[in-house]
C-alpha cells in the first residue's frame, strides 16, 4: 500500500478561509494519491509548498540557474521511492488563469497535477513531450472533477 506523507505549507498571498483551505486539502490528497497508484509510483513525502512570485523565482535562480517567475517547481530527492517538494507560485497561477480564461482553482489543480506528474517521470522540454504530459493533466483533471466539482 502506497501511504504517502503528503505536507502543505501555504505563504501565498491568496486569502484562505479555514474551509477552503480543508476542502483544498482534501481534494489535493485525492488527486496525487490517484496519480501515483494509477502512474504505479511509490511515494513517501510530498511537501506541497504554495508560495508567491518573489520567492520562486528566487528558487528558480538558486537550484536551476533561471532568473524568472514560473508557476511551479519540482524537486525530486530519493529515485527509488519519491520524496519530493512540489512549489506553486499562487501569483503565477492566478495571472495564468486570468491569460487562458480559466477559473483560479482549475489552474491550481493543474499546476499541482503537472508538478506530480514530473514526479512519475514525465518531462515537457520538447513538443511530443508537452503534449503528453497535458494529455495526463486533462485526464487526472477530469478524473477529479469527475469525483467533485473542482470549481466549488
Amino acid at each position: 500500500m502506497n501511504t504517502i506523507n503528503l505536507n502543505f505549507f501555504i505563504d501565498s498571498p491568496e486569502n484562505w478561509n479555514k474551509n477552503q483551505l480543508k476542502i483544498f486539502k482534501s481534494r489535493v490528497k485525492y488527486i496525487v494519491k490517484k496519480i501515483f497508484s494509477l502512474e504505479n509510483k511509490l511515494c513517501h513525502i510530498l511537501n506541497l509548498n504554495l508560495t508567491d512570485d518573489l520567492k520562486i523565482k528566487n528558487l528558480n535562480k538558486k537550484y536551476l540557474n533561471h532568473n524568472y517567475e514560473t508557476d511551479v517547481l519540482t524537486f525530486r530527492y530519493d529515485d527509488e521511492v519519491i520524496e519530493a517538494d512540489v512549489i506553486v507560485s499562487v501569483d503565477t497561477v492566478k495571472k495564468n488563469s486570468y491569460k487562458y480564461k480559466v477559473d483560479f482553482i482549475d489552474e491550481l489543480f493543474r499546476v499541482v497535477i503537472h508538478g506530480v506528474l514530473h514526479l512519475c517521470g514525465y518531462n515537457d522540454n520538447t513538443k511530443n513531450q508537452k503534449i503528453i504530459m497535458r494529455r495526463k493533466e486533462n485526464f487526472y483533471l477530469k478524473l477529479l472533477k469527475d469525483k467533485i466539482n473542482v470549481s466549488r
